[in-house]
């Protein structure tokens, strides 16, 4: 009976733990219980934040690029560094949305005839799938190293639990 109820009690406890943080790390625990003021809850703020910061990188790299008056190649190098940088901490839809400005903005400012758009040459096209296949590959193996850290900590959280639990079970038996 003191076996089932202390059981219970850390079901219960689980239950409540995992709606409460939602299978966040320790590290995000600690961040979101100091900086709940700072970092918006709502998705769209989000989502528009992550918007502006794409925008903002790819204008950027662009404006020091033409300012160091760089070649295509070493723009294009420029952009991917930034995709794949981008890809490992942000989303998948973000990173493509950064991919495409980038391939963009590459033909835009840096492939003859310039200040056009237009994407009908085929090294136009190779740069627009080699940025968007990078962004998604790279965002892939950003999403299953968050999701296996975070199935690491739920791990450890519960074998701290059932070590306590052991303990308090041992402490029990040995006051009867």
């Amino acid at each position: 009976s003191v076996i089932a109820s202390t059981h219970l009690s850390i079901s219960q406890y689980s239950i409540q733990s995992a709606r409460r943080w939602g299978r966040m790390s320790t590290d995000q625990k600690a961040l979101s219980s100091h900086l709940m003021h700072i970092i918006p809850h709502n998705r769209w703020i989000r989502w528009a934040l992550g918007l502006a910061s794409a925008s903002a990188i790819t204008s950027t790299l662009t404006w020091l690029l033409l300012l160091t008056h760089a070649n295509a190649s070493t723009s294009g190098i420029v952009y991917l560094v930034a995709v794949v940088l981008f890809s490992t901490l942000a989303r998948r839809v973000l990173s493509i949305y950064l991919a495409i400005c980038s391939a963009l903005f590459l033909d835009y400012y840096f492939f003859p005839p310039y200040r056009s758009l237009n994407i009908s040459r085929a090294e136009d096209w190779v740069s627009v799938f080699a940025f968007v296949g990078s962004c998604i590959v790279v965002s892939r193996i950003a999403d299953r190293a968050r999701r296996e850290t975070e199935q690491a900590e739920q791990r450890r959280e519960d074998v701290e639990r059932l070590y306590t639990l052991s303990q308090e079970m041992m402490l029990h038996d040995d006051a009867k």
